[in-house]
């Protein structure tokens, strides 16, 4: 188990005057991890560099967060598949046929924020390359104590740049959206976001991995986007909810 802080890699963007931030996956607590036992996790590559997570829905089709492709192009994207270590030579890079950004999503609170990257070619599942399960239409979002795993890549220290290549890997507890309103206000939280974490910040997601995956039980339930501080009291994770997006990930994919 590691023994330090690690932080999930990515970039700081800070909104208005409420500091809000791209939402980034601190792993306290947590440990190494290896890609076939999360063979849905991507690293999505904008310029040559890692610069968010993603998750495998299918062979076509990788979920990330809006924010992440925000104003990108075909030409600058990329997925990277089947790697433990970010750089690392068995995984597998893949262009991108198509970027399906959420009309909706708002740089003001988040809100809706995900996108559907179409691949240029199919992916060959395996051992360590996998989709990760959908819930279905209807679906209520996960009890508030049910454990959600999250995973990525990040940096080693709070506000560097120096990444941990190894994926990571940790556990948080879903909130209730009542309690999570509580900790932020009504006007950042929407019906559309599923929060989790520890009220006593002790673990939390902070400065990385937008985009990433937040699964409970073997389904992709919360998308990596935003919160406030790092491991502040009372400032849980925010994610985007795959169960209120259902319709706009069919609409896309099919699925």
């Amino acid at each position: 188990m590691l023994k330090s802080i690690l932080f999930l890699s990515g970039f700081i963007l800070l909104t208005h005057e409420s500091s809000i931030l791209h939402r980034h996956i601190r792993i306290v607590g947590g440990r190494e991890a290896d890609i076939k036992e999360f063979p849905y996790q991507v690293s999505v590559v904008v310029n040559g560099l890692h610069l968010c997570g993603g998750s495998i829905i299918s062979e076509k089709y990788v979920i990330t967060a809006a924010q992440c492709i925000d104003g990108e192009t075909t030409q600058n994207v990329e997925v990277c598949v089947g790697s433990s270590t970010i750089g690392a030579q068995e995984g597998k890079m893949y262009k991108i046929k198509a970027i399906f950004e959420n009309q909706d999503f708002s740089f003001w609170n988040y809100d809706s924020d995900i996108a559907i990257l179409e691949l240029a070619e199919d992916l060959t599942f395996g051992s360590t390359v996998g989709n990760i399960g959908l819930p279905a239409k209807g679906d209520d979002v996960p009890l508030p104590g049910s454990m959600g795993v999250i995973t990525g890549w990040g940096v080693t220290v709070e506000r560097t740049t120096n990444l941990s290549t190894q994926l990571l890997t940790t556990q948080v507890p879903i909130m209730s959206l009542y309690q999570c309103i509580n900790d932020y206000s009504a006007d950042k939280i929407t019906q559309n976001m599923i929060c989790a974490g520890y009220n006593n910040g002790q673990y939390d997601s902070c400065f990385g991995d937008s985009g990433g995956p937040l699964v409970v039980g073997d389904v992709l339930v919360g998308i990596v986007s935003w919160g406030y501080a790092c491991g502040e009291k009372n400032k849980p994770g925010v994610y985007t909810s795959v169960i209120g997006m259902r319709d706009f990930i069919e609409s896309i994919t099919g699925l």
